[in-house]
């Protein structure tokens, strides 16, 4: 598994998938996006932390652990947080395949 960072406390690890691993390699402290609009930096060091704690949210908001096969949908903004989303639905997919084949 790929370790959020530890200042974030996720409460779970993310999956081992190459996109994750890839990300964690980078320097925490260098850019990942530049919102357009505001110019305001987000930087590698915070995105799996916070897809970790979006996870978090997400499951929490529905009321249980295992929402594979259920319709979720995000409205957001072409952002950081739209980089965060597209990362947790990679999360959840990786989570669907992983409890079929148990």
């Amino acid at each position: 598994m790929v370790s959020a960072a530890a200042a974030t406390a996720p409460s779970r690890s993310l999956p081992r998938l190459p996109v994750f691993e890839a990300i964690a390699r980078h320097d925490p402290e260098s850019t990942v996006v530049v919102h357009s609009l505001s110019g305001r930096r987000f930087k590698y060091g915070e995105l799996l932390g916070d897809v970790c704690k979006t996870r978090d949210r997400l499951h929490e908001a529905a009321g249980k652990e295992d929402i594979g096969g259920e319709r979720i949908a995000f409205l957001v903004e072409n952002s950081y947080d739209y980089v965060g989303r597209r990362l947790l639905q990679t999360v959840i997919y990786e989570k669907c395949l992983c409890s079929h084949h148990e």
